[in-house]
């Protein structure tokens, strides 16, 4: 493996679909157009409230349909806005950016994410409004939504928790490859301890399950626990693919940071793309 010269934590930038992700979401607005007609704020509305009234809150394709629908919408209002990929609080996630906002999308599908089920129907017309003055008030080359520091957290984590978040993101791209893999880290007298999940690496919550037993019965005082996250879809076809490791880190009992670190797969191995980046809080993950 290797890895890029810029190893400080970074703002993420959106950067364009693949032809994976370009076809999920072409088949996403498909369902959403057939599923809202005509396709305006108050029918949006309406299909929320349905969603809500169904009870099924577990099932969260209907929120993403939501926010697919917003972005949809804000295409249609903004002729210079487009679909591109962006890092948010679950991973890699449809956004819209502008011409006069390239750098500083708006997140849709995140945002009816992070909102279900517990907001009312009445966020969402507010939101398509606040969305389009964001993208059509120009901004410059240095305008981003992403916190661009640890510092600038609601509560900043230590040093030494960025620290340990950001070995066990130069752990996971060595181990980086066409696998999922899930992992944590401790702080050690010796160095880092590292060691592998049980079980499904791609339950997300058995992960950090098993991370936070393992270190209480440790005694640690600060816990890491990353994901890494092959190609997937019809991208995995292409030559250069790209993938993700995926960190939340924390002190015990406080909140901590969530990082992360995109990486490529291709005939020539596979590579660290850019710097990591840091994607926002987390809840305590001991």
């Amino acid at each position: 493996m290797t890895a890029g010269a810029d190893t400080a934590p970074r703002v993420a930038t959106p950067r364009n679909l693949t032809p994976g992700e370009q076809a999920r979401l072409e088949a996403a607005v498909d369902r959403v157009l057939r599923l809202v007609d005509p396709l305006d704020p108050l029918r949006v509305a309406e299909l929320w409230d349905r969603l809500l009234e169904g009870g099924q809150y577990d099932d969260l394709e209907g929120a993403r349909s939501v926010g697919v629908a917003i972005g949809t919408l804000l295409l249609d209002a903004d002729p210079t806005a487009r679909w591109v990929s962006c890092l948010g609080p679950r991973g890699w996630t449809p956004g819209v950016v502008s011409e006069a906002r390239p750098f500083s999308p708006v997140l849709p599908v995140a945002d009816s994410l992070s909102r279900w089920p517990g907001a009312p129907a009445d966020w969402i017309e507010p939101y398509i409004n606040g969305s389009l003055d964001h993208l059509l008030n120009p901004g410059g080359l240095d305008d981003h939504p992403w916190i661009p520091s640890t510092d600038d957290l609601p509560q900043p984590p230590a040093s030494q928790v960025a620290d340990l978040a950001t070995t066990a993101l130069n752990l996971g791209l060595a181990l980086a490859g066409d696998e999922s893999r899930a992992f944590a880290v401790l702080p050690g007298a010796g160095g880092p301890m590292s060691a592998p999940a049980p079980g499904d690496p791609t339950d997300r919550d058995a992960v950090r399950t098993w991370a936070r037993a393992w270190g209480v019965q440790a005694g640690a005082p600060m816990l890491a626990v990353a994901w890494v996250e092959p190609p997937r879809g019809s991208a995995r076809h292409a030559l250069v693919r790209a993938g993700s490791v995926v960190v939340e880190a924390s002190e015990a009992g406080r909140p901590g940071v969530v990082m992360a670190h995109e990486f490529t797969t291709g005939r020539g191995g596979t590579a660290g793309s850019g710097g990591p980046v840091i994607i926002g809080a987390s809840n305590p993950v001991l």
